[in-house]
């Protein structure tokens, strides 16, 4: 079927909701701020509105009458795994596809809000692989091992899982999936901590440098890790609920982090210490060890010699001009201070987590542009035919919403000039003749031969009508087909009909304009070629 042009469907909208179908008004459809225009004025492209929505509704069958609750309650969990498949599959690729530079496309409801955050928040945390793989490689630069890096950092994100668990809250929010990234960064400097204090205690036996790993260590980051906890924890006396709970959930993420390292990174540490001196036993055969402990203790000297040195010099540098780098850093303070003070902004509202092109963002501003409706479902909305101009005799034409006929010249405003000088509008069209043979109706083509009265049921096309306009118009048209004749009973009022949408066979661009239509009048012969012989 052939697609209905945009003038022809407001055409159409427009005098629907004028004879009071209420789902034809435009609030239903379009911006608040756009209102139909006049019949005639369609084709302007200033005239058509910016914005348009729909409400697709779908119901899904999940049993009949009797059916046992078990075998409902299956068929509940399918339907809805098979419904996320539809929109996973087939909606959203689509409605990916159709955005383009003409037409911005943007689609909302419950269902697929919920699959599209979902699957931003997985494409994000892919990111996240990025920064894992450059923390793995840093654990394994810092503590010269593959097996503590890698260990140490599921060690460390064990700690999201066990601090949900522990949370009250029954779901997540979004700015929880932010965990990922800061328990990896807190957790790290916990873990460097405690490698720091295992390597400086390697001098002392197995059990005395344990214990200094964890007195040291665990002192030290028991209370980086409390004050840091306690940050998050200040959230709970915050207003907002996402903020509360993620807060909660990020404060016992550090804690649980904290505690997952105490417990694991030393017995970690301790087998991977044993590992190694019974690969040095197999491996070197010197009954002393000397060797193998001038070479390890050479090779420490090595790594520990780099960072020292540059710390040295970074000392070296601040210690040459003290007052210089105080006088910097007063200076950058202050300038900081002066421009967060007079630059800065609050925002009230609370943040956006998309950036404004997501859909999630651009589909509630241009919501905002429509009415409210209650419900846009109801009333259903109108339906009927699309008829010919001519359509007359036999068909209801109650149930046409609109008219449609073909025309050969520019419009229904050009003009042509006939044999006698008159100037008509175009008609798009003329019924044949019917001759009237008792109460039966005979077509005799587009003749008026034998014919002296012509009973006329007229239409007309126009954008203002009044009995003088129409009558002129009428007696015009006629002269052109049947020539000069006499006219009796022209029409004394006119009423107005569906919208007749004109089709330019030429380009198929088409014209909406108003239709009118009178009651029968008569036009008496003699018409053109005809000589009266009544008298």
């Amino acid at each position: 079927r052939d697609l209905v042009p945009p003038a022809a469907v407001l055409a159409y909208m427009k005098t629907a909701a004028e004879y009071g179908d209420s789902s034809r008004t435009s609030r239903r459809y379009f911006p608040k701020t756009w209102t139909y225009p006049d019949v005639g004025d369609f084709q302007a492209e200033s005239a058509m509105p910016d914005a348009a929505r729909t409400k697709f509704s779908y119901h899904l069958t999940l049993g009949q009458n009797g059916d046992p609750v078990s075998q409902v309650n299956a068929n509940i969990g399918k339907t809805k795994e098979e419904w996320n498949k539809l929109i996973t599959t087939e909606m959203l690729p689509y409605f990916h596809k159709v955005q383009s530079e003409q037409v911005e496309f943007y689609y909302a409801s419950t269902d697929i809000d919920s699959i599209e955050i979902n699957s931003t928040l997985f494409n994000d945390l892919l990111m996240a692989i990025g920064s894992i793989a450059f923390v793995i490689l840093y654990l394994r630069i810092h503590t010269g091992g593959w097996v503590v890096s890698i260990s140490s950092f599921l060690i460390i994100f064990i700690s999201v899982p066990l601090a949900y668990i522990m949370t009250p809250a029954a779901k997540a929010t979004i700015a929880s999936f932010l965990s990922v990234f800061l328990i990896t960064g807190i957790g790290c400097d916990v873990v460097f901590v405690f490698t720091d204090f295992w390597e400086q205690g390697h001098k002392l036996p197995m059990e005395s440098r344990v214990m200094w790993m964890i007195v040291h260590g665990g002192e030290s980051c028991l209370a980086t890790s409390m004050t840091t906890a306690l940050s998050f924890f200040a959230n709970l006396a915050s207003a907002l609920q996402p903020l509360r709970e993620f807060g909660m959930f990020m404060g016992l993420c550090v804690m649980c982090a904290f505690f997952l390292v105490l417990l694991m990174i030393p017995p970690l540490l301790v087998a991977i210490e044993r590992r190694k001196e019974m690969v040095k036993l197999r491996v070197v055969d010197i009954s002393s060890g000397q060797g193998v402990a001038a070479y390890e203790e050479k090779k420490k000297k090595k790594k520990d010699g780099v960072m020292n040195a540059l710390l040295f010099h970074l000392m070296n540098g601040i210690a040459r001009c003290p007052c210089m780098v105080v006088l910097t850093t007063f200076v950058f303070f202050i300038t900081a201070a002066v421009g967060v003070v007079v630059t800065a902004k609050l925002s009230t509202g609370v943040p956006d987590i998309f950036p404004p092109s997501h859909n999630q963002v651009a589909n509630k501003a241009v919501l905002d542009l429509f009415s409210t409706e209650a419900n846009l479902q109801y009333p259903a909305p109108s339906s009927g035919l699309i008829c010919n101009a001519d359509t007359v005799n036999g068909t209801d034409t109650g149930n046409c919403q609109l008219h449609w006929c073909e025309a050969v010249s520019d419009g229904l405003g050009s003009t042509t000039t006939t044999s006698t000088g008159l100037t008509s509008q175009m008609s798009c069209w003329r019924s044949p003749t019917l001759k009237l043979d008792g109460s039966t109706k005979i077509s005799i083509g587009y003749s008026t031969e034998g014919c002296w009265d012509v009973n006329i049921y007229a239409r007309v096309a126009m954008e203002q009508v009044s009995n003088a306009a129409f009558n002129r118009t009428l007696v015009l048209a006629l002269e052109d087909e049947l020539g000069p004749a006499g006219y009796t009973h022209l029409p004394p009022s006119v009423s107005s009909l569906r919208p007749l949408i004109v089709e330019k066979w030429e380009d198929g661009s088409v014209e909406a304009v108003k239709f009118w239509q009178a009651r029968t009048f008569t036009a008496t012969a003699p018409f053109r070629g005809q000589v009266d012989v009544r008298n």
